[in-house]
C-alpha cells in the first residue's frame, strides 16, 4: 500500500478501530462521558481525515473500494450526521438506559458500514458494508431493554432484513453467473447485447428489490413505521438519514449512468416504485396520530421523490440526489432532534409522541418550536428552505427525459404532504387548552442545542444561498 492509498483509506481505518477503542474503555471502566467524548473525538478525526484524503483522490484499493471525491462526500455526510445523532442523544440515552456505553460502539460500527458502502466498487465490499450496517442497526433498534416496542421492532427488522439479504445475494449470484465478474462497473457499463440476457436483468431487479428494502421504497416499506416508532429516537434519526446515504452513493455511481442499458431497463421499475412510494407514503401519513409514524411514512414519500432523480441519470441525477439528501438530512435531524430533546422530560407512557401533545408547543418552547417548524417547512418543500431546492432539482431531473406522469404524481403527492405537515405546524403554534408536562420549559444540553441550531441554519441557508453545495455536487461527479 502506497502513501496515497493509506491517506485515502485512513478514514475507514479509523472507523474500523474506533469501536474497539470504545470497547476497551468500557472494559477498563464504565463511564458514559468518557465513551461519549471518545466517540466524538474519533468521529471528528475521521472527518478531518476525509478532508485530507480529498487531496489524494481518486484512489482504487484492491478492486474492492474506489475512494474519490464522490465517495468522500457521502462519507463526510454520514459521519457528520452520526456526530449530530451522538450529541442529540446524550441525555436521551442516559435517561432511557442505565448502561448506554455500548450504544456508541454500535453507532460507530453502523457508520463504518455506511461509509464502506459509499466507497464500494465490488459486490463483496458493498454486501459486507451493508450487512455491517444492518447488524448494528438490529441491536440499536432494540437497545433499550425495558422497552417492549423496541424489542418487537428489532425482531421485525431482523426477519425482513434477512429476507432482503437473501434477495441481494441471489441477485448478485445471477449477475456473476452470466458476466463472470463482481465488479459494479461490469454491470453498469456492459454492452447491451450482454445485458439483454434475462438472467442478468432478473439479478439486477432482485438487487434493486433488496436495496428498496433498505431505503423503505414501496412495496418493501412494511417495516418502516414499526421500526421508526419502536426504536430509540436517536436511532430512528440515524436510520432515517445516515443509514441511507451509502446506499444512494452506490445507486448514483453505478445505476444512474447515462446511456447504460441496465439503467434504461430498470426505468419502468424505478418509475413504478417511485410513484407508489410517493402516493402510499403521503396517504398513510395523513391518518397518523403518532409523530414518529408520521415521519416514517413521510420518509417513504421522500425516498420516492429521490427515486425520480434516477430517471434522468448522469450529472443531473448526481446533483439532484446530493442536494436532496443534504436538505433531507438537515430537516430530519432537526425534527427528530426536537422529539429527542423533549422525551427525557416526559415521564411514563410513550413520551411526547402523539401529534396532539404538540399543541401549543411553540409558546412553551420557543427555541425548540422554531426548530421544529423550520424542519417541517423544509420537509414540506416550502420556498426559502433547503427542501424546496431539493424538490426543484428532482423535478428538473424528471423533466429532463419528459417523465410527466411521474412528475404529475409527485405534484399531487406533495399537496397531500402539505396537509399533514401543516396540520402539525398549526398545532405547534396554537394556544394550549390545558397545561401539560410537555409545556414545562426545557433546556437541552449545549451539544444538542448546537446541532439543532446548525441543522436549522443549513436548512435556511441552502434555501437562499445554495451555491456552495452546488459547487460541491459538480466537483464530485462520479461519471
Amino acid at each position: 500500500m502506497n502513501s496515497a492509498q493509506f491517506t485515502a483509506l485512513a478514514p475507514l481505518m479509523v472507523l474500523t478501530v474506533a469501536p474497539i477503542v470504545v470497547m476497551l474503555l468500557i472494559a477498563v471502566r464504565r463511564r458514559h462521558r468518557v465513551c461519549l467524548w471518545a466517540t466524538l473525538g474519533l468521529l471528528a478525526l475521521t472527518l478531518a481525515l476525509i478532508v485530507r484524503g480529498s487531496g489524494k483522490a481518486p484512489v482504487a484499493i484492491t478492486g474492492l473500494l474506489l475512494i474519490d471525491n464522490f465517495a468522500l462526500f457521502y462519507m463526510a455526510l454520514t459521519v457528520s450526521i452520526t456526530i449530530g445523532v451522538v450529541l442529540l442523544g446524550l441525555r436521551y440515552m442516559a435517561h432511557e438506559e442505565s448502561q448506554p456505553e455500548e450504544y456508541y460502539i454500535l453507532l460507530l460500527i453502523a457508520a463504518g458500514g455506511a461509509c464502506a458502502m459509499a466507497a464500494s466498487s465490488h459486490f463483496a465490499s458493498f454486501y459486507l458494508g451493508l450487512e455491517i450496517l444492518s447488524v448494528a442497526q438490529y441491536t440499536l433498534v432494540s437497545y433499550v431493554r425495558r422497552d417492549r416496542r423496541g424489542t418487537e421492532a428489532g425482531l421485525k427488522y431482523v426477519i425482513l432484513a434477512a429476507a432482503s439479504a437473501a434477495f441481494l445475494l441471489f441477485g448478485m449470484a445471477l449477475v456473476y453467473a452470466e458476466l463472470g465478474t463482481m465488479q459494479f462497473d461490469a454491470l453498469a457499463h456492459a454492452p447491451a447485447e450482454q445485458l439483454q440476457n434475462k438472467v442478468v436483468l432478473l439479478g439486477a431487479a432482485m438487487m434493486f428489490a433488496a436495496i428498496g428494502f433498505k431505503l423503505s421504497i414501496v412495496p418493501f416499506h412494511l417495516w418502516t413505521a414499526d421500526v421508526y416508532q419502536g426504536a430509540p429516537t436517536p436511532v430512528t434519526a440515524f436510520i432515517a438519514t445516515a443509514a441511507k446515504a451509502g446506499v444512494f452513493a452506490v445507486l448514483v455511481r453505478y445505476f444512474a449512468v447515462e446511456n447504460s442499458y441496465v439503467a434504461h431497463s430498470l426505468h419502468l421499475f424505478v418509475a413504478i416504485t417511485a410513484a407508489a412510494s410517493m402516493l402510499a407514503g403521503n396517504a398513510l401519513a395523513l391518518v397518523q396520530q403518532n409523530v414518529k409514524r408520521l415521519l416514517a411514512y413521510s420518509s417513504i414519500a421522500h425516498m420516492g421523490y429521490l427515486s425520480v432523480a434516477f430517471l434522468a441519470g448522469g450529472q443531473m441525477a448526481n446533483d439532484a440526489v446530493a442536494v436532496y439528501l443534504a436538505a433531507y438530512a438537515a430537516a430530519t435531524l432537526g425534527a427528530f432532534g426536537v422529539i429527542i430533546a423533549v422525551a427525557p422530560h416526559i415521564h411514563g407512557g410513550e413520551g411526547m409522541e402523539r401529534i396532539e401533545d404538540y399543541r401549543g408547543f411553540f409558546w412553551a418552547q420557543p427555541f425548540l418550536g422554531t426548530i421544529f417548524i423550520i424542519s417541517l417547512l423544509s420537509l414540506m418543500g416550502i420556498p426559502l428552505t433547503a427542501g424546496f431546492l431539493g424538490k426543484v432539482y428532482v423535478v428538473i431531473a424528471g423533466a429532463k427525459d419528459a417523465h410527466w406522469i411521474v412528475l404529475g404524481i409527485l405534484a399531487l403527492s406533495s399537496v397531500m404532504g402539505v396537509v399533514y405537515y401543516l396540520r402539525l405546524i398549526l398545532l405547534v403554534v396554537s394556544r394550549p387548552a390545558v397545561e401539560r408536562p410537555s409545556l414545562v420549559p426545557i433546556n437541552p444540553p449545549l451539544g444538542a442545542k448546537s446541532v439543532l441550531f446548525l441543522a436549522s441554519v443549513v436548512t435556511l441557508l441552502l434555501g437562499v444561498y445554495p451555491a456552495p453545495l452546488l459547487a460541491i455536487t459538480r466537483a464530485i461527479n462520479p461519471f
